[in-house]
């Protein structure tokens, strides 16, 4: 049985992403991560990617039954980092400061410092 290879995520929680595919209704929305989950390769985007689920009453946490959208992960491939210099969705490259002790995501269209990694 082959192993899964499995790729770095190099989108973090807190940032602007563009979705670049997917269903018709996420495709081209740009959100905020709320989630990360590295081990299966996805993300949790706010606003992107809902799902109905039937939900039943609950008196006693006065919650009422009916059908409730529910923000879903989506895969981490689907998505581009969206720099808000450019105003565009970029790749990114990663660059040691000059002691070489940080690294730096960097946006590969202008040259932004998008934030300081460890």
């Amino acid at each position: 049985m082959k192993e899964k290879i499995k790729q770095e995520i190099k989108i973090k929680k807190g940032d602007t992403v563009y979705v670049i595919s997917g269903k018709k209704e996420n495709k081209g929305k740009i959100g905020k991560v709320l989630k990360v989950f590295p081990k299966t390769g996805r993300i949790l985007i706010e606003g992107v990617n809902y799902a109905k689920k039937a939900t039943k009453p609950d008196p006693q946490k006065n919650r009422q039954g009916g059908i409730q959208k529910e923000e879903m992960p989506l895969d981490a491939s689907n998505v581009m980092i969206f720099c808000t210099k450019c105003s565009k969705p970029v790749r990114i490259r990663i660059k040691l400061s000059e002691n070489g002790k940080q690294k730096f995501r960097i946006c590969h269209k202008c040259g932004e410092i998008l934030d300081k990694t460890k």
